[in-house]
Parts: structure tokens; sequence; C-alpha cells
């Protein structure tokens, strides 16, 4: 909302701006002469660099994207290395109780928790 009063104020001072200022300002390139008004030669550089910046923002947020999708790759895998290590144990610790269960309680530590 904060961005669309923004445009709108914007766009109200542009239009204020050329609407008030119809000068024709004379460029000249090499031999040739061409008169351009005043808004135009203010506001076309303002365009330009704007389209510069939405081009090197998008390229950085492409950039953070592949980051970002890298870095859930890499979680996710550790999540199952993680659940892999948890299935395991409790199979050891359920093929240990079938030993204790086969042999007898053979080692007993008081010591143990």
């Amino acid at each position: 909302m904060k961005m669309l009063v923004a445009l709108v104020l914007a766009g109200m001072a542009l239009t204020f701006f050329v609407v008030t200022n119809i000068v024709m300002v004379p460029l000249h390139f090499y031999s040739y002469t061409v008169k351009i008004p005043l808004p135009f030669i203010l506001i076309f550089p303002t365009g330009i660099a704007l389209l510069c910046f939405a081009f090197y923002h998008e390229h950085r947020m492409k950039k953070s994207t592949i980051v970002i999708r890298e870095l859930e790759n890499d979680l996710q895998s550790e999540q199952e290395k993680g659940i892999e290590i948890v299935r395991r144990t409790h199979e050891l610790e359920l093929e240990n109780q079938k030993l204790k269960i086969r042999l007898g309680d053979v080692d007993k530590d008081d010591d143990s928790i």
C-alpha cells in the first residue's frame, strides 16, 4: 500500500512537472540539431537507471534463489541421514534385546544408568 501511494504521488509530481515545463531544448549531434522537450531529457536517464536497477535486483534474487535451493537440498539430505541413523540405532537396540533374551542377561553393571 505504501508503494502504491508513493507511485501515485511520484506520478502526480511528474505530471505536474511535464505540464509546467514545455521548454524545448536543442540537442546537437555532430551537425544535426534535434529539439527535445525538457521533461524527456530529465526523465529518460532516470528511466534507464531504474531499468538497470531492476535488472541488477532480478539477477541478485535469482542468485539468492539458487543458493537457498542448494541449502534446502543439503538440509533435506542431512535430515534423511539423521533419520537413517535413528532407524539403524533402533534396529541395533532390537537386535541387542533379542541377544539378551537368547543368551540371558549375563552382564549386569550396577553403575550403569
